[in-house]
């Protein structure tokens, strides 16, 4: 394994920044700071982030022995992202059940949300401000990906297009997108005790009006065992599933 320097990680991440199956990897280089490895024969690359949540993105198929010698060593805890090819590979020193796979959802250009539910009056929604930070500082551990490859929630709030759903002192909803790029990766999180209510719907539409006049074309990313809520939000912004990946922690892995 060879790890690539920054100009190599510069091309890297411009070459493959217009697919969708590739967009994360391309958005943690540029914007998480990730680093990146190439394999012995070329073939295949890894993308490495550290913190807060450590994730690593497979981009190619690679040879069992150096995927081994990358892998073994990460924390526990680390997200792996690949191809379900590649997943096929590895399938047999994964434990049974431990992949979850990772729908991808696309739209055009100037996407347009149509039959948005009524508002809840109990809910603002509405675009974040610096003041909200320590309502946002106050979410759960499970919304963490959302500020990924952010100095702080300042920093967070600075450079994305953020719309929440408020109520009282409570974040109910919030979405996240960073904009400048091919696809924009669009990040939402609901607390569970208050799912079901559109809040997550209010707030994506948000951004998606943000969006259109930038030409981005808008990218979720969807966990298939969240069930068909969030797919039905999706294609009511008519953006339609293009691709999956596999994600396995790497606790599960017999390596």
């Amino acid at each position: 394994m060879r790890r690539l320097d920054k100009s190599q990680e510069r091309a890297f991440s411009l070459r493959i920044a217009g697919d969708p199956k590739t967009a994360c990897a391309h958005y943690a280089i540029d914007m998480c700071g990730a680093a990146v490895w190439r394999t012995s024969d070329n073939r295949c690359y890894l993308v490495a982030i550290p913190e807060p949540i450590p994730r690593v993105h497979i981009v190619g198929i690679g040879e069992m022995g150096d995927l081994f010698e990358f892998l073994r060593p990460m924390d526990q805890d680390t997200e792996v992202y690949m191809s379900k090819h590649q997943y096929a590979k590895l399938a047999h020193v994964v434990m049974a059940r431990a992949m979850r796979t990772i729908e991808l959802y696309t739209g055009e250009p100037g996407t347009s949300p149509s039959g948005l539910p009524p508002p809840d009056p109990t809910f603002d929604v509405r675009e974040v401000l610096y003041s909200d930070v320590p309502m946002i500082q106050r979410m759960p551990r499970e919304a963490a990906f959302l500020f990924s490859g952010y100095n702080n929630l300042r920093d967070m709030v600075a450079r994305s297009a953020a719309f929440g759903a408020f109520n009282g002192t409570q974040v109910a909803s919030l979405a996240t997108v960073e904009m400048g790029r091919s696809y924009a990766n669009m990040r939402v999180f609901t607390r569970p005790q208050l799912r079901s209510k559109g809040l997550a719907t209010l707030c994506v539409a948000s951004i998606l009006d943000r969006l259109g006049p930038t030409g981005e074309r808008p990218l979720l990313c969807l966990p298939t065992e969240n069930g068909s809520p969030e797919r039905a939000m999706a294609r009511r912004f008519g953006m339609e599933l293009s691709g999956e990946l596999a994600l396995v922690e790497r606790k599960f892995m017999a390596l």
